[in-house]
Formats: structure tokens, C-alpha cells, sequence
């Protein structure tokens, strides 16, 4: 009754996958994929969420360090988990990409996931690093030149450890809010070039730290309607700067719209605030610059450019001394906030802003207690000024006597460190080849050797990311090495996950020429689809798939595999799940290669052969087991073709298979098939070279249409023809029927085409006979190649031809016989062909086995 009643309450279920999502949305991400475990309608449904949010601190440091795992795994583990959602998310339009990190480690990768998520169109995108580089010594993190030119972007907040070498061309058509916190400006230009690249700026939040190279910062958008700005100096660094008697740093303000400001800055000397005739609410707090005080001038602009302001917050410390600006009435003002009141300077303001705001309607005025904390300040400035000069006198005193020491040393082995490099210089040929050139020969290593060519110099370090080719192999990346060191399976399959991922999301190439994995593991299955799906998304026209590992769950292949554009060459091998849907369209197509793959249905290997228009090479390795009966190979382009389909003796008695071959372009065909039981070979007018073998229970008419299909070959090899039927007092024995000599031989077209002929099992009865057939039908015949049998003798004896066959009299030049065993029947084929065969001009016999001691 309970369960009933709580089933009826499960309104969760009835809702459809998009409200779902969104609810997702509102969650970090790792919450999100927590969600695949509920049932088999979750498993999939947070790669539709369009809202990525990381936090490494909270991912799995705390659980992962009581277990006593290290940093560097907890990294690799985090690295890995971000790589994974990226390439399994099917978003193609992402809402909003938040990522907080506070280790050491990912500098290098961050700067993929971002361009990951700027080329699935971003719209908020959220960077936090922790880690600073000043007082840690940590690189800052590198942004993607794509960043700079996303046409999707409205928000874009970036704060902590974060490079900003903004180029000149920014363009950012929808950006509205940006936020830039405590970033490092590598040029004096990157504030301006981004803030000016921005034609639809509404929102702009700066924090600015005194150490930044942006001396003169000028805020010009005409969009702008809300501005927040605060820049702060260290009193005890102040003596430090580059102060040459007037601080260099000014502030401009030139935004017709804006509504709100907010600044709060003790560093900027000048103030020029312009065309704000917008501006409702404004919040003012400066102090004293590099250069001491604010001149009354500049006090007056800034002033001025805030005359129409309705609600002014204002702070300012200067000293006693300080003439008062006059300013113009403040018709507007309505709120007044007033702080630091008690200092005498702003209580001389005070009367300022009382006697110019005639409509003033509600004054805030807040004093402080300011001796205490000046004094402990003061003290805390001045020890801390002083150690720093003591350490400064012991690095200069330390960094003389090492110079000094060793600087004769230095002089002698840069002389001789010069000459190698000269001379090495000299021999150096393949920095002067161009990138395209060093790709395409990186294209032809496996991906890890690519990629560990980064380490040469500078210009390899990214390199390998244009090679338009990858290759994974997990038994030869970290298998070996790691295990000798006692590194366990699992941390090594981590380890490559982590690798491919990376490497997927590093590559910037948008056309890849191929794409290669190989796995011996157990672990992938759930990962390989995403890797297969980002290669289609980046163009594949290469994609060979080899998965040994037998006893395992299959690999599942993305839907979007059987529709891509681009790929001309695909290649499955082993333990993957062929479940091929009804629709396939694959135009460019030209090689389909599927070995001892698993067929869910009937159809499938149908339905994939015939959504290939432009096929022109097949091969195909099935087995008994497979769900495919009938196999129907009609196609117009084929051009070459290889059939192996092999069985168990055991399970012969119960096969219904049939093949169909109808390709009137095929010149190459090559079939080894131990289970069908019927053939048709059909409109194959372009054979030229047929490499048939059979063995099964075959029907005389259906032998004739075999032979019947091959009529216009040039080139037969070899054609093995072995049969088996069933006794009826021995239930499932198999056995030969060699010596059937009531089996009815065909009567075949003449093959006027045939030049060669290689016929295997000869010394069987039955082949023997065949022989003759092809014989006397092959008019045209000049080479003859026959390949005894040793598993097999034959006690019938052998009747030649009636009539010697034309091709014996005219063209046969060669014959060779292979695995001869000295059977007298061989014997008397052998003779018979060196008396009748009047233009043989080379006759070769390969012995198998020793006779009378002789090899």
C-alpha cells in the first residue's frame, strides 16, 4: 500500500527531458552525472545539460585525501573527469562554463577546455584560479586567441592567476558584462583593446592592483550603463614604483548611458569623468596617489563629471592643507553619504556638498576611529619596509661573490659552448622546414611520440596539436613502464583516458585525416563512443577501430557514425556492437572493413553496405554465429571485394546461410566461405582476379552458378572446392565426399578471359575432375598452378581429358605444383601435362614432406 502511494506521488518521472535538464542546470556538474546511476532514462541525460560547472577543490580533494591519495592523482583524477564531460556532452550550444580551481597543475590544459567550450558557443563563461602568481611563482594561465573573437559570448568573468595578452583585433559582438578581477595585463594596451572590442558592453567590473602595467586606462563605450572600478595600492610598495616625482596612472570616463558607478581607487592621480549625463547613483571612494594628494583641478573634473547624479556615496582622504575646489550646484542630488567625517579635510567637504545641494533630501554621515589603526598600520608598514631592505642588501652581497667566483669558469665555457653550437647549427636542417612539412611528418608516428616532441624547443611545444592524425594504442603508451614501477591497471588506465582526452581537446585540427585507436584494456568501453564522436565532429575521413578485449561488455558506436559526411575509410575490428538503425547515408565511403565484429540483427550488415553509395572496397571476416543468414552484397560502385565467413564443423548441419554478390564493377573478388550453402554470383562482367574458396554442402546447380558468375576472370586463385554431407547412421560425423564418383560435374561456359589458374586440393578425386573441366574450358589458359593436399588422398584414379585441351596445345607456358607428396595419382597429373603441354617452357614442383629421404 505504501509503495503504491509513493509510486503515485512520483511526478519527477512525467517530466519531459528538457524540463529535466534545466532543473540539472542549477547544479554543479559533478551532482549532475551523479544522476546517470538513478535508471537507465538518466544514464545519458545530463550530456544534454547546457550548464558545465567545475570546482576542483570540492570534486575530490576531501574524500580522496583522507584515503591518503596523493595531490598529483587527485589532480589527474580532476583533469580527467573535466576531459570526459567535455567530450561525452552533446551540447552543442552551452549556456554558461564555470571553472574554479585552486591546484597547481592544469595551466596547460585549461587553456583546451576553454576553447572547448567557446567552439560549442558559449554564452557565460566563468575562469577562477586561486593560485597567484606573484606570491606563489605559479604560470598564469594562457587564454585562447579564440577567446577574443567568440561572436556567442554576453558574459565573461575572469579572476585570479589569469595572462590577459589581449591582441589588437578583439571583436565581441555580444558580450554584456564583463568582469576582470586581480588578472595579470602582460602589455599596457590589453584593458583597452578588450573593453573597446566590445560594441554592446553594458556591464563592466575591474579590480586592479597597483603592480599593473596599465598606466593610463580609458573607458570610452558609448553602451556602458554600469561601471564598476577599484584599484588599490600598497603604501609600503608605493615607494617601490616607478615614481618620478608625478604618478603616471589616469583614469577616463566617457559613457553617454551609464547609470551606475562605482569606484573605489587610490592609485590614479587624474580623474577625467565626461559625458555622464545618464548617471542616477555613483559611489566615490579615492585616496592619495603615488604622488601624495589629489590636485584641487583634477578633485573639480571629477566633481563636475558627476553633477547630475541623484544618490552619491563619496570618500576622500587628502591633507588639511587642501584648498577646496568650487564646484557647480548639484540640482540632483537627493542622497548624500558622507565617510571619514571626523577627518578635518572631509568635514571642511561637508559644507561644500551642503551649500551646492539645494534639493538634498537625506544625508548619511559615518566617523571612524582611525589612531589605533594608523598607528598598528604605520608599525606593520615600517617592519616590513625594513626587512625587505635587509633581504634585498643579502641577495645583492650573495649574487657578487657567486659572479665573482665562477665568471672566469663562464667566459671559458661559453667560448667552448659556442663553437658546438655553431658547428650543430650548421647541420640543423629540419628547423628550416616549414610547419605544414613538419606535421605531415609527425602524421606518421603514433600520437605519443607526436606529442613528445613538445619538449624540443619553442616552436615544437604545440606543434604536434596541427597533426591531422591520430593514433592510440593503450599497450605501448603507459602499459610497460608503469607496471615495472608497480603502478596498478586502474591508475594506468586513467592515465590513458587522461592522455586521449587531452589530446583530443588540445588538437585544433577542424579536418582529421585519421583517427586510430587500438585497446587491449577492459575499462574504455564507456569513454571509446565519446572519442569516436569527437573524431566525426572534427571532419574523420579515416576511423579504424580495433577492441580485443573478448569478454567484455561491447563497444557501442554513436548514432552519428553512420551519417558522417567526410569519412572515406572505417575499419572495425573485434569486440564492438555493429547496431546499425535503418537509415544510414555515408557518401563518401569508399573502404568498409568489419572483422569478427558482433551483428545485433539481422540487417545490420545489410543496411550499413547499402548506405554506402560510392563503396569500392569491402572486407568483410564473419563467423557462424552470426545473425546475418542471408548476406546481400549489391553494389553498383564495388570495386574490390573479401569475404572470409567461417563456422564450426559442428554447427555446419544447422546453416541457412546464403550469399549474394551483385556488383557489375567488381574487378577483384576473393571469398573464403565455410558456411554458406548457396551462392549467386551475379553481373560480375569487370572480374578480372577471383581468389574462391568453399567448403559445404553445395548443390550442383549452385556450384554452376558460381562458375557461371566468374565466366570473364582473368586471374583464378585459388579455387579450393571441399564438400561434406552426412551420413545418416552417424548422426552429426562429417565426412568428405572426395570419392563421390556419381557427383555430377557442371558444364561451364567457356572462360575465354583466363590467363591464370590456381586449383588447391587436387589430389582429392573430385578436384581432379574439376580439373579437367577447367581445362577444356579455359582455351586462353598460361599459367597453371596446383596445390596437392596432404590431409587428403584420393584412391581414384585419374582420367585425362578425352581430347588434349586447346590451352595444352597452344598457351599453357607455366606450371608450378605445390605440397607435391608423391601420390601416384599426382604422378599421372604431372605426366600428363609434361606430354601434352607443347609450349611449356617452365615446370616447378614444391615437395611437402620427405620422400624416400629426400626433401
Amino acid at each position: 500500500m505504501n509503495l503504491d502511494f509513493g509510486r503515485s506521488l512520483d511526478r519527477i518521472s512525467k517530466l519531459p527531458d528538457s524540463v529535466l535538464c534545466h532543473i540539472l542546470s542549477f547544479l554543479p556538474t559533478k551532482y549532475a552525472v551523479g544522476t546517470s546511476i538513478l535508471s537507465t532514462r538518466w544514464q545519458y541525460l545530463w550530456t544534454s545539460v547546457a550548464t558545465l560547472d567545475f570546482n576542483d577543490s570540492e570534486l575530490f580533494n576531501k574524500r580522496h585525501h583522507t584515503n591518503g591519495i596523493g595531490d598529483a592523482e587527485v589532480d589527474l583524477r580532476f583533469t580527467n573527469f573535466v576531459n570526459t564531460v567535455l567530450l561525452v556532452s552533446d551540447v552543442s550550444c552551452l549556456e554558461k562554463f564555470n571553472l574554479k580551481l585552486e591546484s597547481l597543475c592544469y595551466f596547460g590544459i585549461v587553456k583546451a577546455w576553454i576553447s572547448t567550450a567557446i567552439k560549442r558557443n558559449v554564452q557565460k563563461l566563468e575562469l577562477r584560479y586561486s593560485a597567484r602568481h606573484h606570491f606563489d611563482g605559479q604560470i598564469p594561465i594562457q587564454l585562447p586567441h579564440m577567446l577574443f573573437i567568440c561572436k556567442t559570448l554576453v558574459d565573461l568573468r575572469l579572476n585570479g592567476n589569469i595572462s590577459l595578452n589581449v591582441p589588437d583585433s578583439v571583436w565581441l559582438p555580444s558580450l554584456k558584462i564583463l568582469e576582470i578581477k586581480e588578472v595579470i595585463y602582460e602589455n599596457g594596451d590589453s584593458a583597452h583593446n578588450l573593453i573597446h572590442g566590445c560594441p554592446a558592453l553594458e556591464d563592466l567590473h575591474i579590480y586592479r592592483l597597483y603592480f599593473d602595467k596599465q598606466k593610463v586606462l580609458n573607458i570610452s563605450v558609448p553602451t556602458l550603463k554600469r561601471l564598476v572600478l577599484i584599484r588599490l595600492g600598497d603604501d609600503a610598495h608605493l615607494l617601490f614604483s616607478d615614481y618620478d616625482g608625478e604618478s603616471q596612472h589616469k583614469l577616463i570616463v566617457n559613457t553617454p548611458k551609464l547609470e551606475y558607478l562605482d569606484i573605489a581607487d587610490d592609485v590614479a592621480a587624474e580623474f577625467s569623468l565626461e559625458n555622464l549625463s545618464s548617471l542616477l547613483d555613483a559611489r566615490i571612494n579615492i585616496g592619495p596617489c603615488f604622488s601624495g594628494s589629489i590636485s584641487s583641478s583634477n578633485l573639480l573634473k571629477l566633481l563636475h563629471g558627476i553633477a547630475k547624479v541623484k544618490f552619491l556615496r563619496f570618500s576622500s582622504e587628502n591633507s588639511d592643507d587642501y584648498v577646496l575646489p568650487t564646484i557647480n550646484p548639484l540640482h540632483n542630488l537627493t542622497y548624500l553619504e558622507l565617510q571619514d567625517v571626523n577627518e578635518g579635510w572631509n568635514v571642511d567637504l561637508l559644507n561644500v556638498f551642503l551649500e551646492n545641494s539645494p534639493n538634498l533630501e537625506v544625508l548619511v554621515l559615518k566617523f571612524r576611529s582611525f589612531i589605533f589603526g594608523f598607528l598598528l598600520a604605520s608599525v606593520v608598514c615600517w617592519i616590513t619596509l625594513c626587512f625587505e631592505i635587509v633581504l634585498l642588501l643579502v641577495l645583492v652581497a650573495a649574487c657578487f661573490v657567486y659572479l665573482l667566483g665562477t665568471g672566469v669558469y663562464l667566459e671559458e665555457e661559453h667560448r667552448r659552448v659556442t663553437m658546438d653550437l655553431d658547428f650543430g647549427r650548421s647541420l640543423d636542417r629540419i628547423s628550416k622546414l616549414p610547419d605544414s612539412v613538419l606535421c605531415h611528418i609527425l602524421s606518421f608516428l603514433p600520437t605519443k611520440y607526436a606529442v613528445g616532441t613538445s619538449i624540443l624547443s619553442a616552436r615544437w611545444q604545440y606543434l604536434w596539436i596541427s597533426v591531422a592524425t591520430l593514433d592510440f594504442n593503450d599497450s605501448e603508451l603507459f602499459n610497460k613502464r608503469h607496471r615495472t614501477n608497480g603502478t596498478g591497471e586502474a591508475e594506468v588506465d586513467l592515465r590513458f583516458m587522461n592522455f586521449v582526452n587531452t589530446v583530443l581537446l588540445l588538437s585544433d585540427v577542424s579536418c582529421l585525416e585519421k583517427f586510430n585507436l587500438k585497446l587491449e584494456s577492459l575499462c574504455y568501453f564507456g569513454i571509446v563512443k565519446a572519442w569516436i564522436s569527437s573524431a566525426i565532429k572534427r571532419n574523420v575521413q579515416m576511423l579504424e577501430l580495433h577492441f580485443s578485449a573478448w569478454q567484455q561488455i561491447p563497444i557501442q558506436l554513436p548514432h552519428m557514425l553512420f551519417i558522417c559526411q567526410t569519412m572515406v575509410d572505417l575499419r572495425l575490428n573485434g569486440n564492438i556492437s555493429l547496431k546499425v538503425p535503418a537509415s544510414v547515408w555515408l557518401p563518401s565511403l569508399k573502404i568498409l572493413e568489419m572483422e569478427e565484429v558482433i551483428y545485433e540483427n539481422g540487417d545490420s550488415a545489410h543496411n550499413l553496405i547499402h548506405g554506402c553509395p560510392a563503396l569500392e572496397d569491402l572486407r568483410i571476416f564473419m563467423f557462424y554465429f552470426d545473425k546475418q543468414k542471408v548476406l546481400n552484397i549489391s553494389v553498383p560502385t564495388l570495386k574490390r571485394l573479401v569475404l572470409t565467413h567461417r563456422g564450426d564443423d559442428g554447427n555446419l548441419l544447422f546453416s541457412e546461410h546464403k550469399l549474394t554478390v551483385n556488383t557489375p564493377k567488381l574487378e577483384y573478388l576473393e571469398i573464403e566461405d565455410y558456411v554458406a550453402v548457396e551462392f549467386s554470383l551475379e553481373n560480375l562482367s569487370s572480374l578480372l582476379d577471383a581468389w574462391p574458396c568453399f567448403s559445404g554442402s553445395i548443390s550442383s546447380s549452385n556450384l554452376l552458378k558460381l562458375l557461371h558468375g566468374i565466366a570473364n576472370v582473368k586471374f583464378l586463385r585459388p579455387l579450393s572446392l571441399v564438400f561434406t554431407c552426412v551420413k545418416p547412421d552417424q548422426g552429426m560425423n562429417i565426412f568428405c565426399i572426395d570419392n563421390n564418383d556419381d557427383y555430377v560435374l557442371p558444364t561451364i561456359n567457356p572462360l575465354h578471359n583466363l590467363t591464370y589458374l590456381e586449383l588447391q586440393n587436387v589430389s582429392d578425386g573430385w578436384n581432379k575432375d574439376l580439373l579437367n573441366v577447367f581445362l577444356e574450358y579455359s582455351p586462353n589458359l598460361e599459367v597453371l598452378v596446383l596445390e596437392g593436399s596432404i590431409a587428403r588422398l584420393s584412391d581414384r584414379p585419374w582420367s585425362p581429358p578425352p581430347q588434349v585441351p586447346s590451352c595444352l596445345l597452344l598457351n599453357l607456358k607455366e606450371i608450378k605444383y605445390l605440397k607435391f607428396s608423391g601420390d601416384k595419382h599426382e604422378f599421372e597429373v604431372i605426366e600428363y601435362l609434361l606430354k601434352s603441354a607443347e609450349v611449356l617452357k617452365n615446370m616447378i614442383i614444391f615437395v611437402s614432406i620427405q620422400i624416400a629421404g629426400v626433401y
